[in-house]
This record gives structure tokens, sequence and C-alpha cells, in this order.
């Protein structure tokens, strides 16, 4: 069966009805016509559909008629009829009252292979080779630019999706997915076509970086399905859990190294399946629960698997964020305010992404994770959070933490506890002498059986000025 064609499996793209109300269900005759202008399950929309997905524009393939007027539509679109057969034209038949079209996936030895919807009348998929007079076929449209080396281009003159871009100077091939060129590591990785766009590495170089938005991006050889969101490339783990049809065969080797490791910061998601928002910080999704705090002006559907599975539970440290008016920098999994922003360094991303201030109040903890080292940006000082409290550090060298925080001085002052929680046991370095934390008291601890959790390693000078 064609992966392509409508089934059951988890690589159906092709679909039976257009969902126009966006319910996810039939709703009726009204969601029966395709957006290319044809009825669903006819030979017309499959051939149409085919060759949208392989990067032909809708505009060219949409509204052509009936199956045995496409001969004489399509040569008004720019597109050349003939009698010559080829990997990805469109095989016409002017037989019977509306004529029947198919798309030509093989030919060789003088037969071609056929795919095709409705071709007795069921309305199901089905594949016939043979000689093209012997199934019936008399005319070939050609929908993209015919020989090695050539390609199809937009309006703009920008190669289209699909279609593969091959340097001359460095003999590096790419496939074009969302605008962007993504490396092919070998043919085998790709539903290779033996066309291909001669460019220049430096022209490969200025093309966006990551595809766009909503981009569905498929490995051909792993069978993995994605949809790209701020240049990251979620999973697809079914496809009843995205509103896309279309996707683009790409090498499935290098989705990773030619997508960001995270979401770019702003980035707002849509959770398909429940309809929930998230905008995207620090590579971690929260949840929006009123899209005017962020500025909503539009959104990426995608499979919630990737939320969960693919993103961080709180933003990284030193993500920064604004709530409102305030600004906030994470450290640990807690926000952290900052009141004056020459206090802080300048943030990587401008302008800043909005949060709303429910995800903060009720996602966020209040207080950084126990181990979290931060530093005071202006004045230097250094310290470790236990039980959200500072505890200073004298000795960086005597400590087995690596990298901190920068933060506003004043949040460390005003928003961290004046002593560490109860429960809390804490070492002391390099000493060794252990302490647990006990009605705003720290309690020498003689034995280690005692100890309950891992001890937080401290600066002796905070164990010996601070706590005791």
């Amino acid at each position: 069966m064609d992966p392509l064609a409508h089934n059951t499996n988890s690589t159906s793209m092709y679909d039976w009805y257009w969902d126009e109300d966006g319910n996810g269900v039939y709703s009726g005759l009204n969601e029966n016509l395709s957006p290319y202008g044809y009825y669903y399950r006819n030979c017309t929309d499959y051939v149409a559909w085919r060759l949208v997905d392989s990067g032909v524009k809708a505009s060219k393939v949409s509204g052509l008629g009936n199956a045995n007027t496409w001969d004489d539509n399509a040569p008004g679109r720019g597109v050349t009829v003939n009698s010559s057969p080829t990997v990805g034209s469109v095989a016409i038949s002017n037989a019977g009252s509306f004529g029947h079209v198919a798309y030509v996936t093989a030919v060789g030895g003088g037969n071609i292979t056929v795919a095709e919807y409705n071709h007795a009348g069921t309305g199901v998929y089905g594949t016939r080779t043979g000689l093209p007079t012997t199934l019936g076929f008399s005319h070939f449209a050609h929908f993209e630019a015919l020989g090695s080396g050539d390609s199809s281009h937009g309006s703009d003159g920008t190669i289209t999706d699909g279609e593969f871009v091959k340097t001359t100077d460095t003999q590096n091939l790419y496939v074009m997915a969302g605008g962007s060129p993504m490396y092919v590591s070998n043919l085998t990785a790709v539903n290779w076509t033996d066309r291909y766009e001669e460019v220049k590495q430096a022209d490969v170089d200025k093309m966006p970086m990551y595809p766009r938005d909503g981009t569905v991006l498929h490995g051909y050889r792993t069978d993995h399905v994605y949809v790209v969101a701020g240049g990251f490339a979620f999973r697809v783990m079914s496809l009843d859990n995205i509103p896309y049809r279309l996707w683009i065969d790409v090498d499935g080797g290098t989705i990773g190294s030619e997508t960001r490791p995270l979401p770019a910061d702003g980035t707002v998601i849509r959770d398909w399946p429940s309809k929930r928002l998230y905008t995207v910080v620090g590579g971690a999704a929260l949840w929006v629960h009123d899209p005017a705090t962020i500025g909503y002006t539009g959104h990426t559907d995608i499979d919630g698997w990737g939320i969960t599975h693919q993103l961080l539970p709180y933003p990284a440290n030193g993500a920064v964020f604004r709530v409102g008016d305030r600004v906030h920098v994470m450290a640990g999994g807690a926000p952290m305010q900052v009141n004056n922003m020459e206090r802080i360094p300048p943030p990587s991303v401008w302008p800043l992404p909005f949060v709303d201030p429910w995800a903060v109040t009720f996602l966020m903890p209040q207080y950084p994770a126990d181990g979290t080292v931060i530093r005071d940006y202006i004045h230097g000082s250094m310290y470790v959070v236990v039980g959200g409290w500072p505890s200073a550090i004298m000795h960086p060298e005597q400590l087995p933490y690596q990298g901190w925080v920068e933060l506003d001085g004043w949040s460390i002052e005003n928003q961290l506890r004046p002593f560490p929680m109860d429960g809390r046991f804490v070492v002391g370095k390099p000493s060794g002498r252990v302490y647990k934390i006990q009605n705003q008291t720290a309690v020498y601890v003689s034995s280690m059986s005692q100890v309950t959790s891992t001890p937080i390693a401290i600066d002796d000078w905070s164990l010996d000025n601070q706590l005791l």
C-alpha cells in the first residue's frame, strides 16, 4: 500500500474529507470538496494532492476540471503535456464521460506504474503497471521542469519545498523544506528524483537556517514525522494529533542537526488535541491561561507529546522574560525578579518574550532548587541556594559546583529566605561536617545513618558565620 494513500496506519496523510469547521470529525457533504476544488477520493483530487505534496504550487493544480480536460487546461498554466511518461508526471485518459488521471511512480522497460484513486468508480486506492496504452493513458502532464539539474521555482524565484539543491563548489546536497535547505547525507536517505537546482554554497548559506513554522517533516527512512515550530522539530506520534495534511520527505538522520536543539524563545505553540496554548521560554512550554497577556498573534499546532517528552520542565537557568511590566530571570526553576535591567547581563533574546502571570504563580516554584549557584551581577557575590536561603560562597574552589546564574542583587536580598527551610541537610566544605536544619537551627549530625536526603555542600565560612 502506498504510504501516502489514505489508510489506518500511522503514515496516512491523504484523508477523505476537509475538516472545514475544525471539529476533528466529518460534518457533512460540505466537507467533501477538497481545498483544490475536487471531490475527495476522486482521481483528480488524489493526483492534485500528490503533486502539491511533491512541491508543486497548489494554484497550478487546482480547478483543472474533470480528468478528461486536464490535457487541455494544464498547458495554460505552463505545464508541458506530451506522450512521454516520467516519474512524477500525470497520466491522462480521455475515455468515458469524465476521463481518468493517475500519478506516475515508476517508468522502465516501456511500462509505467501509476498510483490512483477511483479507477473502477469505487473510491479506493490502487496501483497498476503496464504499457501506457494498455492502461488507457494517451497523454502525460509534466508539472515540474524536465531534465537533471532542473527545478521548480516559486513566483519570487525561490526554490519550492521538496526540491533538491546541489552545490557546485562543495558538492553538498540539500532538500528544501519550509524555505530552508536541509542537508542530505546520502541519496538513499531521501526520495531522490534525479532533479536538482545547482547553486553555490554561499547561496545556500544565505537561505533561512530553519524551516518555517508549521512545516511537516517526514524522515524518509526513519518514517518519523515532525512539525517545526520556532526552528525546533516537534515529534508527531499520531497524525490524528496534528491538523496538517502535507509533509516533506527529508533525511531523517539529519533532522536533529538541521533544526534547533530547543524552540526559540517566544515561540507560541498549541497542543492540537487539547487546544491548550503555550509559550516557549528557555526550552520549556509555559501554559497560557489568557492569550492577551503574551501579546498573542498566532501559534503553531503540534502533537502535545513533544511538550512533555522533548522540552524542559522549567525554563533553563538564565532565561529572561517579561510578566506584564516586570522582568524575571530563571534560576533553578524559579523566576527571580529584576529590579534594574542594568543589574543583569544583556539578554540574548530581544524583545523579551512574555509569559502569562498565571504560569509564574501556579506552575513555578517560589525558590530556586537546592544546589543552584547564583551570583550578584554587579557586586560579584556568590551563593548556593539551600531551602530557599542564599548560603554565601567565599571559597568556590572548595565546592563541587560549576557555573552560576547572574541575578539582580535585589532579588537575592528580597526574594530568598533569611534561613533555610527545615529538614534540609548541609555539609560544610572542606571540613565535611553535616548539619540538619531544624526549627531555624543547624543541628549537628553525628552519624550518617541520621541523614535522610543528600546534604547540600556549602562553604565552611557560611556554616560558621551564617548558620552557627
